[in-house]
């Protein structure tokens, strides 16, 4: 198993957050990351309204 993870820009309120994804040593890392890298920008915007 692999955790691939990135952390949510701080609100403004200071709370942080992370976006993860878990799947098999064999996932598509060239298109995982940026998934998730995406996923944690659109929740930092979506919670930054």
């Amino acid at each position: 198993m692999s955790l691939i993870g990135c952390r949510v820009q701080p609100a403004e309120d200071g709370r942080t957050a992370a976006v993860a994804l878990l799947g098999s040593d064999r996932m598509d890392y060239e298109a995982a990351i940026p998934l998730v890298e995406y996923a944690a920008q659109a929740l930092a915007a979506r919670t930054s309204e």
